[in-house]
């Protein structure tokens, strides 16, 4: 209809079918020509992106920001009562997404316990390295893979197993997903920059038999602590 009342315009204004014609061709080719140049804009546009995203995107290095593997921590008869596993984490480039809205669909479709709000102003900031979740198990990688998260990758990580949960967490204290300590044993690791495994004067068979025992009275007498020296 448009070029119909362009064509009409033209043989109003004298001129002739032919020239009408070829003024009419002429400005469907500079519409198509300009339509290509705005195709080859864009094309060039996303790969300049992928190229800074690839190239020049500095991420994160986890060696670094992790601190050193602690020791182990031993019984005095060389039971484990602390040590270091690797796992793997996942982590999200935002830089690389494409599509925000689906990207976010599908986060909370794997992640459903995350927090989405800080994931989400994460890739509104456009930052290069948020975590999505820690210590992940080779399952749960795979599931990863799987739904086709883009812009997801993973790293080596490791996490702080106690075997014997909290029999002797009073002593040992703990270290939290960052690895860092929180108390106890633990935190004197840290403080002394200790890189031998660490033998402690417990006897963990003793403490169990303690703390199964401790465990019965405190249940039988309704008690709300109880405390055994051995």
């Amino acid at each position: 209809m448009v070029f119909h009342d362009l064509r009409q315009f033209l043989l109003n204004k004298g001129h002739t079918k032919k020239s009408a014609f070829l003024t009419l061709k002429f400005y469907v080719f500079q519409r198509i020509h300009a339509l290509i140049y705005i195709i080859v804009a864009v094309f060039i546009c996303i790969t300049v992106r992928l190229i800074y995203v690839c190239v020049y995107t500095k991420h994160i290095n986890i060696a670094s920001t992790m601190q050193k593997i602690p020791p182990r921590i031993l019984d005095r008869n060389n039971i484990i009562i602390a040590t270091h596993l690797p796992t793997e984490s996942v982590y999200l480039n935002a830089l690389m997404i494409i599509e925000k809205k689906t990207t976010l669909e599908l986060i909370q479709q794997i992640f459903p316990h995350s927090n989405h709000h800080y994931i989400e102003e994460s890739i509104t900031k456009g930052c290069s390295f948020i975590w999505l979740k820690r210590h992940i198990t080779p399952k749960q990688k795979e599931y990863i893979l799987q739904r086709g998260l883009v812009g997801c990758g993973f790293k080596e990580d490791w996490k702080r197993i106690y075997p014997f949960q909290n029999i002797l967490s009073h002593v040992v204290g703990f270290r939290d997903v960052d690895d860092h300590a929180t108390s106890g044993i633990e935190k004197y690791i840290d403080a002394s920059q200790l890189s031998q495994d660490l033998q402690l004067s417990i006897d963990l068979r003793i403490q169990s038999i303690a703390h199964s025992a401790l465990k019965k009275a405190q249940k039988k007498f309704s008690a709300k602590g109880g405390g055994v020296i051995i």
